[in-house]
């Protein structure tokens, strides 16, 4: 059976920020059309007729940000997924970047393999997070109606977040708490309203945050 090829657009007011990922993720088998753009208006005008899966966007660009980019991104194309480009900088907004629709972050320093299992990981499992990444989430504290939307999780939703965080697919849930894949979506949904998430990225952050998992890498 073939694999989904995975159409990438990169927003990078660095042309050759952007060449060299494009030279990266060229060497993927599971990458499909490799986009590109300088800035968030530039992206927002190909996206009036081209629909890629991944956006690999730069935070520090020229006319939009990328946090704004971010912001349109996430309300008008809910099904793209968000992939912060960093310079291990702009971590101390991790937490408001999900907040906004980000589903993962990746070093622009990063390996073709690191590049390919991110973009992979987001596309099959809605997050991708580095170690930076979940060091900072562990760092942050939690507020007060988070820690009452924990009181308010069953332990079937709480096993769910588990598994999530284990990386393990909608599909792979269900075959191992032997239920249909229709439950395990209805309880993620569930589990988004009572966190007030809207994404597996925000189930994930609540996790670490929350101690319902952690991470020791």
């Amino acid at each position: 059976m073939n694999e989904q090829r995975i159409d990438v657009c990169i927003v990078d007011d660095h042309a050759m920020v952007r060449l060299g990922i494009i030279r990266l993720l060229s060497l993927s088998s599971r990458i499909g059309t490799i986009y590109e753009a300088g800035d968030g208006l530039q992206l927002l005008e190909l996206l009036k007729d081209k629909t890629p899966d991944v956006i690999l966007l730069d935070l520090q660009m020229p006319g939009m940000s990328g946090k704004e980019v971010c912001q349109v991104l996430a309300k008008d194309f809910p099904a793209i997924k968000i992939i912060i480009l960093t310079m291990n900088d702009g971590l101390d907004m991790v937490e408001y970047l999900i907040q906004q629709g980000a589903h993962g972050f990746i070093s622009k320093s990063s390996s073709s393999d690191d590049l390919e299992q991110g973009i992979i990981a987001v596309v099959e499992m809605g997050f991708y997070y580095n170690d930076l990444v979940y060091k900072a989430l562990q760092k942050s504290r939690a507020s007060r109606d988070q820690e009452n939307a924990l009181c308010a999780l069953s332990n079937r939703e709480i096993e769910i977040i588990r598994l999530i965080c284990d990386e393990l697919t909608m599909k792979e849930i269900a075959e191992k708490l032997s239920i249909s894949e229709k439950t395990v979506q209805n309880h993620r949904f569930n589990i988004m309203e009572k966190l007030g998430v809207h994404n597996t990225a925000g189930i994930v952050k609540y996790a670490i945050r929350n101690l319902i998992v952690e991470y020791n890498k």
